[in-house]
Formats: structure tokens, sequence, C-alpha cells
């Protein structure tokens, strides 16, 4: 956000995922990129190759009203 109100740290949405990840057999990292900033990477299996999903989870709060379709509903 460019509302510096809303400029909050991520710590505990951060443990929060990386404690799923855990559970389901993931290494985890998590690294502290300026205070009350976190970013995780959750690894499986080693070698060549692979998958890398890259998401972020600095978001604002939702406001129905600016959208034009339901966000939450799977569209193609």
């Amino acid at each position: 956000s460019t509302d510096p109100s809303w400029d909050q740290g991520n710590a505990k949405v951060i443990e929060k995922l990386a404690s799923w990840f855990k559970d389901l057999g993931f290494s985890v990292e998590v690294i502290e990129v300026e205070p009350g900033k976190h970013n995780m990477i959750a690894r499986m299996g080693e070698g060549e190759g692979g998958l890398l999903l890259a998401g972020h989870s600095d978001t604002v709060p939702f406001d129905q009203g600016r959208w034009n379709f339901d966000p939450h509903k799977l569209t193609e």
C-alpha cells in the first residue's frame, strides 16, 4: 500500500505458512529481509529441475465494491 498506516509486519502469516509447509514435509527457511518483514522459502526434494511458486503476503484490506467480479471465484 502507498498508505503507511497499512504497512505492517508479516511475521504471523509467515509463521503460519511455515508451519503448514513443515507439516507437509517441506524444509522451510524464513528470512527477515527488514525489521518485521519476512520471506519464506520452502523446499522439497533435491537435484536438478523443479518448480517455483512465488507469491506475497503484504496485502491490503479487501473491498468487494472495488471489483467487477468475485475475486475469490476461480475463472478461466
